[in-house]
This record gives structure tokens, C-alpha cells and sequence, in this order.
């Protein structure tokens, strides 16, 4: 579980961050297109320092320890345009693994998307299905977005 002395709060309220995330990110996920670029990935991350509209992260920390981070992304899939508000980039760092701030932050994020009435959120994953439905979203599809065969899901917030 995780430790008490995780917070979740916007990446606008902590932007030394931004480099950190930037990292993580382009280490975990940098052999596929929408991360090969660190400067590029800094540039999007930049648009998601907002408090009260999509796009925005969330970002979890231990004291002032990056452990991990979640964002909404708008139009996440440009042939999905009926699904405005996905959930994206959510990562743990690897050694924060297994303590639960990965769920922590799903809450955290699917509260903050009620707070800025966002009715349905989505999510695509290759590998996570059963993670994310043990926690209320539900499978409506399939989409080889990133030449991955992903599930679509979705969550009513």
C-alpha cells in the first residue's frame, strides 16, 4: 500500500518537476514515437501545466521526490473524436513500484476530472487491462495506436 507521505497535486504547482517527468517518461516509454523526443515531450508536458482545464498532470511526490505522474490529454487518439478526455502518461517510477501510487493517482485524477465536470474518461493500454478495470473502467475496443495492440477503456467519472 501506499505511504501516507505520497501527495498528489497539479505539476503547475511543482513545474521543477517538469525536467524530472520529462525523463521518466522518455526513459520508460522513449522507443516509441510520442516519447523519442525529449524536447518535444518537454514542450507537450509544458501544455499540461494547468490547474482547472484539460490538458493538465497530476504529479505524485514523496517530500519533494518525484514518484510518479498522470495526465489528462484531450483528443488523445485523433480518429477516436468522439472521445474528448483520455487519460495518458501515467507512470511510476520504478523504484516506487508496487505501493499503490499508481492507484492513488487514478483516484486522485478521476476526482479532479468530476471537479471540471468531465462526464467520461478513456484510457488506451497494451498491458494493463486488468489493472485499470479492477478500478472501474471498462473495455469498449481495440486500437494499435503506437503499433501496440492496445485495449481502449473507459471510465463514467
Amino acid at each position: 500500500m501506499f505511504s501516507s507521505s505520497i501527495i498528489v497535486e497539479p505539476l503547475a504547482h511543482h513545474p521543477q518537476h517538469v525536467d524530472g517527468l520529462v525523463n521518466l517518461l522518455h526513459m520508460e516509454w522513449g522507443h516509441l514515437d510520442n516519447w523519442t523526443n525529449p524536447l518535444k515531450l518537454r514542450q507537450t508536458i509544458e501544455t499540461r501545466l494547468q490547474i482547472d482545464a484539460a490538458p493538465l498532470a497530476l504529479v505524485a511526490l514523496e517530500g519533494d521526490r518525484l514518484a510518479g505522474s498522470i495526465s489528462i490529454k484531450r483528443h488523445e487518439l485523433l480518429h477516436h473524436q468522439d472521445k474528448e478526455f483520455w487519460i495518458g502518461d501515467v507512470i511510476v517510477a520504478a523504484d516506487q513500484r508496487g505501493r499503490g501510487i499508481g492507484t492513488l493517482m487514478i483516484h486522485a485524477m478521476t476526482s479532479r476530472a468530476a471537479a471540471l465536470s468531465i462526464a467520461d474518461l478513456y484510457l488506451y493500454t497494451p498491458d494493463q487491462e486488468a489493472y485499470y478495470r479492477k478500478l472501474g473502467w471498462r473495455t469498449i475496443g481495440q486500437d494499435p495506436a503506437n503499433g501496440e495492440d492496445n485495449v481502449i477503456m473507459h471510465y463514467a467519472v
